[in-house]
């Protein structure tokens, strides 16, 4: 099965003003086996209050072999080079071993052009109107949670 190197990444974005009251928080969300085409995911929530600010995931692909890994990384190369030129995103493959991949990707929610993202599967939304979005923390972790992953905060 040919895998692709990004990270679709769950959560919710919702219309309306988001809430910043609060301290900082990071709650982190961990699958607890498989996720999609991972062998497993982990997912950071920078938040103030329910509005996420910062997301970062770091998930695992296993290849067949040596050779299957690396076509995969060249042919996602370019991939990553557009992902690279939006605005508040960053993504990246980083070499475990000879047979498996971190697909890393960091989005700068207050930055990153949460619509654009959506319409190129990088977000799983769940929105009816696309004005003014948000990534909601509890909506977000519920979704993860129903998935199977065990979410943390700090």
């Amino acid at each position: 099965m040919k895998k692709s190197l990004f990270v679709l990444v769950a959560v919710l974005l919702l219309t309306g003003c988001g809430s910043n009251k609060g301290k900082e928080t990071t709650t982190t969300c961990k699958s607890s086996g498989s996720y999609l085409v991972y062998e497993s995911s982990e997912q950071e929530y920078v938040s103030k209050g329910d509005s996420v600010k910062q997301l970062n995931s770091k998930s695992v692909l296993v290849f067949n072999s040596k050779e299957e890994l690396d076509a995969t990384v060249e042919n996602a190369q370019a991939n990553l080079d557009a992902i690279n030129e939006l605005e508040g995103v960053e993504a990246s493959v980083e070499i475990i071993d000879e047979t498996s991949a971190y697909d890393i990707m960091k989005i700068n929610l207050d930055k990153a052009d949460l619509p654009r993202l959506s319409e190129l599967g990088i977000l799983q939304v769940n929105t009816e109107n696309s004005k003014a979005m948000f990534v909601s923390l509890k909506q977000s972790v519920e979704l993860l949670e129903s998935e199977g992953f065990t979410c943390e905060s700090k």
